[in-house]
């Protein structure tokens, strides 16, 4: 497949492919809130919803954020869809730990506050909002990052949700899901 170059953003891009870019603008169906729903569902299916595989879940949420980091690192040289994929998954995380720890609440479409401060800044609240289990703060940051990318991150999260929702594995009896 031909490689195209794409400006993100700021960014100039090389080597992204035309895949990457259809994927990018591929928009989601589904609201913020039905998406929420079906992540829940999907986690509630494989028995994962229970207090016990929080403990867990609060790493898997850390992972994450660490493999959305390696992409923004790479961006140049791997394009977007690492990016999108972490930003995704960093919300799946965090949406499935709040149905762990029966938060009744959805997340809302964050206002993204980019002014801010870049990458870095909003990763490093990030990590501080993460300590302190505030997972909805966490959330929030994460959309703002996408906004930065000019990704809206509805749409990393159901590129997210498209794959995990195919994702085929067994979960262990304290609520982990181990993928095949």
């Amino acid at each position: 497949m031909e490689n195209i170059t794409a400006i993100q953003g700021n960014t100039i891009l090389n080597n992204v492919t035309l895949q990457e870019v259809i994927n990018i603008c591929e928009k989601s169906p589904y609201s913020l809130k039905e998406l929420q729903r079906l992540v829940i569902d999907w986690a509630a299916e494989r028995n994962m919803l229970n207090k016990k595989a929080a403990v867990k879940q609060y790493e898997y949420i850390y992972a994450e954020s660490g493999e959305m980091v390696e992409a923004k690192l790479k961006l140049e040289k791997d394009g977007l869809l690492p990016l999108i994929d972490g930003i995704g998954d960093t919300l799946v995380t965090i949406i499935v730990i709040l149905a762990q720890l029966e938060k009744p609440q959805f997340l809302e479409v964050s206002k993204a506050d980019t002014r801010v401060g870049d990458f870095s800044m909003l990763h490093h609240r990030f990590v501080g909002n993460y300590y302190n289990y505030d997972y909805v703060a966490c959330a929030e940051l994460i959309q703002s990052i996408a906004h930065l990318y000019n990704l809206n991150p509805i749409d990393c999260l159901w590129y997210a949700y498209q794959i995990i929702s195919k994702r085929k594995g067994y979960t262990t009896k304290e609520g982990t899901f181990i993928k095949e």
